[in-house]
């Protein structure tokens, strides 16, 4: 959803509209959680592939969901990124969000509630404890 032409605050404002939101206090408040402030005033061409992954994190939390779909959300995350990822997700699954993350990768397996494999096209819970999970 992101325009290279656009900055990171025009896309907060188109967002904000769309979502009929009346500030941007939210949005500002992710951008810190996600230590990307100082990108405001930047174009999203100039961005780099984690940025842009940071971007369209806040777009899709900034109007506060109760179902969160990610789809290899923290793909190009540096480790401090990726970790604030998951507090993040910890933080909205306490105010009671819903977030389901598709990955490739299984070994946040702690992390989560319930873990979930596609095999040959069938989806089945893995039978793993949920130990480190955060709750229904």
């Amino acid at each position: 959803v992101l325009h290279g032409a656009f900055t990171v605050e025009q896309h907060l404002r188109f967002f904000q509209a769309a979502y009929g939101l009346n500030s941007l206090d939210r949005a500002f408040e992710l951008l810190e959680q996600l230590n990307c402030t100082g990108y405001r005033k930047q174009r999203v061409e100039t961005l780099s592939g984690g940025t842009r992954q940071k971007l369209n994190l806040v777009l899709a939390l900034m109007h506060d969901p109760q179902v969160l779909l990610l789809d290899e959300p923290y793909q190009g995350f540096d480790w401090d990124t990726y970790l604030r990822f998951w507090d993040l997700a910890r933080t909205l699954c306490d105010r009671g969000c819903a977030v389901l993350v598709v990955s490739h990768l299984a070994y946040d397996a702690s992390r989560l509630d319930t873990l979930y494999r596609l095999e040959a096209g069938v989806l089945r819970e893995t039978g793993q404890s949920a130990s480190g999970g955060w709750g229904s």
